[in-house]
């Protein structure tokens, strides 16, 4: 039983992979700005109550709050200025829940435009959140004090995950 959590990841790797991770989501934002209107307000394809009408269940649906441009583009700031925490690895685990789950709510504001990228970044944030993201090349390393930094090796069930 003591084998099965064996497979070990190199925390610089997973620090590699907490900036690739922010920036994808930074990106994505980006893109998905140059359609905000028409896909993610009421005025778009979707509006709030036709998205209500539609049997897709949801626990993280926060953008259905706000129908306005202006609304969304707050959502949209928030997410990003998590995106940037985990970038630079300001409280990694807590921005990496933030990105998840507003993430999540995206995804939900429009189901008719996802694809399996969505779906796959957000697998790849949910699992981040149970690994030690921020161990290496962020704000949270540099806060540990030298004597107590881990080795370069991880083994748990979210790395095998």
């Amino acid at each position: 039983m003591g084998r099965l959590f064996r497979f070990e990841l190199d925390l610089r790797a997973l620090g590699a992979l907490r900036i690739s991770l922010g920036l994808v989501v930074l990106l994505d934002l980006l893109l998905r700005l140059r359609d905000l209107t028409a896909f993610y307000t009421d005025q778009g394809l979707l509006p709030r109550i036709v998205l209500l009408q539609i049997p897709h269940p949801t626990l993280f649906n926060f953008l259905i709050t706000v129908g306005t441009k202006a609304g969304i583009l707050l959502w949209f700031g928030l997410l990003a200025a998590a995106a940037v925490g985990v970038v630079v690895g300001w409280r990694t685990r807590v921005c990496l829940v933030v990105v998840w789950v507003l993430h999540t709510a995206l995804k939900h504001r429009n189901p008719l435009i996802l694809h399996a990228g969505d779906l796959e970044l957000g697998l790849i944030l949910f699992w981040s959140i149970f690994l030690p993201m921020g161990a290496r090349y962020s704000l949270d390393a540099r806060s540990n004090p030298e004597g107590s930094k881990p080795s370069n090796k991880f083994a748990g069930v979210a790395g095998t995950g």
